[in-house]
């Protein structure tokens, strides 16, 4: 359930929250957008990396996300400067957050994601055309639990960043 808008002609904003179980708030954020060409947004919102996160559930082809997916930064509390300085080439620098509760933010520092695409189709003005490339990067700190295992002669700390969920 959500709610999107304008007010005040150079603010938009976006709210939406999960409500099935404990209601969680999935994105929260206001751009000031003036100006297309560069713009500013505080909050929750989807990190500017890749497509396939990017992209709404609604409109992906397949029925799942890739596993590698889990790497990408998603939803996540920060700031971010971005634009359309000519129609065709986009780009967007965030930093963020990467945990999201109190109980595991002490210790995070700031984490960063960049992306820029370039749409050949668009700046040629042919709308027939679809040719794209983009480049994306984020750099991150992971905070893991480590959780130690022992077996013959000792015991190895380790930990893990991603696992399956049935």
């Amino acid at each position: 359930l959500g709610v999107k808008g304008k007010f005040a002609k150079d603010f938009n904003y976006e709210i939406v929250g999960n409500l099935p179980g404990t209601a969680t708030v999935d994105v929260a954020f206001v751009d000031y957008a003036k100006y297309p060409q560069a713009k500013l947004r505080l909050g929750r919102f989807k990190q500017p990396f890749n497509l396939e996160e990017l992209t709404s559930s609604n409109n992906i082809d397949f029925m799942e996300r890739s596993f590698v997916n889990q790497l990408a930064p998603a939803k996540k509390n920060g700031a971010m400067f971005f634009g359309e300085p000519k129609t065709g080439f986009t780009y967007a620098v965030s930093a963020y957050s990467m945990n999201d509760t109190e109980l595991d933010s002490e210790n995070d520092k700031m984490n960063y994601a960049g992306r820029t695409t370039l749409n050949f189709g668009e700046l040629s003005g042919n709308k027939t055309m679809i040719a794209h490339i983009g480049l994306a990067g984020f750099a991150n700190e992971y905070n893991v639990t480590p959780q130690t295992s022992s077996g013959s002669g000792g015991s190895i700390p380790n930990a893990s960043i991603l696992a399956f969920r049935t």
